[in-house]
């Protein structure tokens, strides 16, 4: 979707040259991006220069892009990414990506992982010769699909009358719809500012957890963050690692966004990443005082562990959970100990060296630190029974009937009771089956009976019409999902069902 004016010109042309200053002073430190020659992601504060904080502040005040963001993921939406990408003319074309791999994110797994969406502003007008970002809508629905599909059916962002996407015009994506920057053969430098938001831990997507296999461009002091906080970022956002760590926020700052520690946590139960978790890990080991800890956090991963994973199983019960709440103690007892040191260094500077060592001024220190401790770690495990509940069950029904031996085709109408509902566990993958081919051609024939039918829709169910025109408006068969597998329905199933969607007024041809 595209949402117009989210940063007016004059803002969007200061940040832009901030950001190409920004970018040409980098050389080749910049975060990881594909197609990197000609082309650099940089992660940014809120604050670290003055058009930031107001183009944040306009963003937020949008009422449209607000009221969106907040019926996909709930209220106060946590920011997951802030950065931008800078394409010089001489980038090449990007292969169409998701931002989050399939097998680590809510395309696989909506139940296990939070859904996130990104946000793309153009800092200035941007035509397709510039690298416009090329999108194909829908593929979000199956990860399976052949990449060539996405180069055949995407296109460039543009208005298809001037050609060009407009500066301060909001793009706003599921992600893992499939995109890709373009090629950059014409056109002054391009630069794109961008944000991505998730479900925050405590909304109404609770259960699941950050997505893995991939990482979020965002600095280790901006997490903790959600919308709210950019309508006043100078309020908000100031010492942002206090936030970032989980330690404190402004009594106004409503809600907690996912903090470093979450990032840190996923980042270690991430394969991709868990070499360098181990290795960090075995470094701690030789830290005295630390080796049972660290020997707790390093257990095997087995293969019970990765089928709990891919089955759903509750969190408690999956390694990656056990191994986030231990990550999370061990992080929070490394930041008291950061704080004792940096209460001593301010002490000192304040008295006198030796007087810091006199046993009464260290005995409040302990104390001040165990007391830390202990409502830290009482809050963390607090938070933690709040956004990691058991993980909901599909509800789906046991049967003694005989299964299909064949896998659903396209031509099939398909039902679940898991995924016809717009359950907000599943977020955007909710009522996903509307999308079939089988049931698109079901709810076409549904409305057609609707609107042949308004007087009297009961009878629809009970009339040899109704039957005829199923067997002659779908091709393929009616299947029921059932705990193992599908079922065929029979005809008097069929006629409860499409009778049952008549009369929901949910129909759209």
């Amino acid at each position: 979707a595209v949402v117009p004016v989210l940063i007016p010109p004059a803002i969007a042309g200061e940040l832009r040259d901030y950001l190409l200053q920004r970018s040409a002073s980098l050389n080749a430190q910049h975060l990881p991006v594909l197609a990197h020659e000609y082309r650099r992601s940089i992660a940014i504060t809120a604050l670290e220069h003055d058009s930031i904080p107001r183009a944040l502040r306009s963003i937020a005040s949008s009422s449209l892009l607000e009221g969106t963001l907040e019926g996909l993921l709930g209220k106060n939406p946590a920011l997951l990414a802030l950065s931008t990408i800078v394409s010089e003319p001489g980038a090449g074309h990007q292969r169409f990506h998701v931002d989050k791999p399939p097998s680590g994110s809510a395309m696989q797994y909506a139940q296990t992982f939070a859904p996130n969406y990104a946000l793309l502003i153009p800092l200035q007008d941007t035509t397709a010769d510039m690298g416009a970002t090329a999108m194909a809508p829908g593929t979000h629905k199956c990860h399976e699909m052949n990449r060539s599909l996405a180069e055949e059916h995407g296109f460039p962002v543009v208005h298809s009358g001037t050609g060009i996407w407009s500066a301060g015009y909001g793009l706003l994506y599921h992600g893992q719809v499939r995109h890709r920057g373009s090629a950059h053969v014409g056109g002054p430098t391009r630069a794109v500012l961008i944000l991505t938001f998730g479900s925050k831990p405590d909304g109404i997507r609770q259960g699941r957890q950050l997505p893995l296999l991939s990482y979020f461009a965002l600095r280790w002091d901006m997490w903790g963050f959600t919308w709210n906080d950019l309508k006043d970022p100078e309020r908000f956002m100031a010492y942002p690692w206090l936030r970032s760590l989980g330690l404190w926020k402004d009594p106004l700052a409503a809600d907690w966004g996912w903090t470093a520690l979450d990032d840190f946590c996923a980042l270690f139960a991430d394969h991709e990443y868990s070499n360098l978790g181990a290795s960090l890990l075995r470094k701690l080991n030789n830290v005295v005082g630390l080796r049972r800890l660290v020997n707790g956090v390093m257990r095997d991963y087995t293969e019970e562990d990765h089928d709990n994973l891919q089955e759903g199983e509750a969190p408690y019960e999956s390694y990656f959970v056990q191994l986030f709440i231990r990550l999370r103690i061990a992080m929070l007892i490394v930041t008291v100990g950061v704080f004792w040191k940096y209460v001593e260094f301010i002490v000192a500077k304040a008295t006198s060296t030796k007087s810091i060592y006199t046993p009464v001024l260290r005995l409040v220190l302990i104390c001040s630190c165990v007391a830390l401790t202990v409502a830290g770690l009482t809050q963390r495990l607090e938070r933690l029974d709040a956004h990691l509940p058991t993980h909901p069950q599909l509800d789906l029904p046991q049967t003694t009937a005989t299964l299909v031996e064949d896998e659903p085709q396209l031509n099939d109408v398909l039902i679940s009771s898991a995924l016809d509902n717009a359950s907000p566990q599943t977020a955007a993958y909710a009522r996903i089956l509307d999308f079939h081919p089988g049931n698109q051609k079901w709810r076409q024939l549904a409305s057609q009976l609707a609107g042949s039918h308004q007087s009297d829709s009961n009878a629809v169910a009970d009339s040899v019409a109704l039957e005829q025109a199923l067997q002659s408006g779908i091709e393929g068969r009616f299947l029921r999902q059932v705990d193992d597998g599908w079922v065929k329905m029979n005809m008097l199933e069929i006629k409860e069902a499409t009778l049952a969607l008549v009369n929901s007024r949910d129909i759209s041809d």
